[in-house]
């Protein structure tokens, strides 16, 4: 019973959110959308004003739209026209790929395939990369000399602190990672919320931990992430993700979103990140800031 009760209240969730969207397939507004996290919001309010501040088109913004899932079925329906994603999730989740290939690989086979399979275009990145990481405090690491994954073969008896579900997955977690890189921590590894990790560190319940490569808590905490020197961690590169028809609608559309094209780095997005989640500033007004620091609107 309270199986069929989720399905039904979350068929119902999705039929109100299309319904909302207001069905966009030929329409002359552009309908932006982002999933439900403070960096893709930011970014699709940073597209959807690179457009407005360059064209005369009709920008309909629905920041916050949902978890991936969601947004990827509105984009295939045609009910959203663009939004931003990343290279990984592309690969992954909407390709189903397997095979482990380079940043350069996962992108053209991104951008060949959704052209391909679902009629988008997947533009070349913005320049940031958030993908998995690890990270130490800045002092801690400082004083150690590590500044490198591999050096960590080094100081084996060093705390490892992971959130449960960087321990258990199978491709890119701890024991793969481990794994790669030819050593094990003589300690058991200790695992934290994922909330709470950067405050363990903090109190010395571990020496290291998992991270999100853009993580604003990182620039609170003062955290260095350690250079992953055998690229193990795949590529999550932002890009933004259009329509054909929407680009088609709008001729001057393509030649608007590449001004976006590298430049944001993960410096960059960090900050703008931690601008939202602890300074409290709209992301609408940290969008416009930032496109007005590169001249790329008025």
């Amino acid at each position: 019973m309270t199986i069929n009760k989720w399905k039904i209240l979350s068929l119902f969730s999705m039929i109100l959110l299309f319904s909302s969207c207001g069905g966009q397939k030929g329409s002359k507004t552009l309908t932006i959308a982002s999933k439900n996290f403070t960096e893709n919001i930011v970014l699709a309010h940073i597209v959807s004003e690179l457009v407005s501040g360059n064209s005369d088109i009709e920008v309909i913004t629905k920041p916050n739209l949902g978890a991936t899932f969601l947004v990827w079925e509105a984009m295939q329906n045609g009910d959203i026209d663009i939004y931003p994603d990343y290279t990984g999730t592309i690969y992954q989740a909407h390709l189903k790929k397997t095979e482990k290939v380079s940043a350069e690989e996962s992108l053209r086979i991104a951008q060949q395939e959704m052209n391909d399979k679902y009629q988008m275009k997947v533009f070349d990145p913005f320049g940031l990369n958030n993908t998995y990481a690890i990270g130490m405090l800045r002092t801690r690491a400082e004083e150690l000399g590590i500044s490198k994954i591999s050096d960590l073969r080094n100081h084996l008896d060093l705390v490892a602190g992971f959130d449960s579900e960087f321990i258990s997955r199978d491709t890119d977690g701890s024991g793969p990672m481990f794994a790669a890189y030819g050593f094990e921590p003589e300690q058991p590894i200790v695992q934290l919320e994922i909330g709470l990790r950067y405050k363990a560190i903090i109190e010395n319940q571990a020496d290291y931990t998992d991270a999100f490569s853009t993580d604003a808590k990182l620039k609170r905490f003062d955290m260095v992430l350690l250079e992953d020197d055998l690229s193990f961690f795949p590529p999550y590169y932002a890009v933004t993700v259009a329509r054909q028809d929407a680009l088609e609608r709008f001729p001057e559309l393509p030649g608007i979103l590449a001004k976006l094209v590298g430049t944001i780095d993960d410096e960059t997005m960090t900050a703008m990140n931690y601008d939202v989640e602890e300074k409290k500033i709209k992301p609408k007004e940290v969008a416009i800031k930032f496109l007005k620091s590169r001249s790329l609107i008025k």
